[in-house]
């Protein structure tokens, strides 16, 4: 369609109404006024008194990789109630479920034996594998290969 150009100024003016009326409301109205010293006040708290690295560091450094129902897991919960009783929070409690039995890994050894002399295995046991009776008695089992086929290692002689 071809407009002449006596009607030009009319359409752009119509165009102009059109997008003035369309406008939201709520960007017409007077913009809320900001509190600038709550702003600044949690900037600080934040900044000068958090307790975020603190935190983080007895949950990993401490008491570390925990898995569900093991010795660990119920010492971090222990810790978390304590901390957030000291903080004054009110009914603070660890919440039972039923999930099975615990484990935790206090010691894991690997060692190679041939006929020609012995070395230092590194690796790491499965969670939830079973314990043995005796720590003095080491387990003695045939090498096997791990199920997934993929090394742990990124060196180019343990490659697969």
């Amino acid at each position: 369609m071809r407009c002449s150009t006596r009607y030009r100024p009319w359409l752009a003016g119509a165009a102009l109404a059109v997008a003035v009326t369309l406008v939201p409301v709520s960007a017409q109205q007077a913009q809320e006024k900001l509190d600038l010293d709550a702003i600044y006040r949690i900037k600080e708290e934040g900044l000068q008194r958090s307790k975020v690295m603190e935190i983080m560091s007895w949950l990993t450094d401490v008491y570390g990789p925990r898995l569900t129902n093991s010795p660990g897991y119920r010492k971090s919960g222990d810790w978390a109630v304590k901390e957030m009783t000291s903080w004054g929070l009110a009914d603070v409690r660890l919440e039972p479920f039923a999930f099975g039995r615990g484990w935790s890994n206090d010691k894991f050894y690997a060692m190679v034996t041939t006929p020609g002399g012995s070395f230092g295995l590194i690796g790491h046991p499965q969670a939830w594998t079973q314990c043995w009776p005796s720590s003095t008695h080491p387990k003695r089992s045939p090498a096997t290969r791990e199920s997934s086929g993929v090394s742990s290692c990124s060196h180019k002689r343990c490659a697969t």
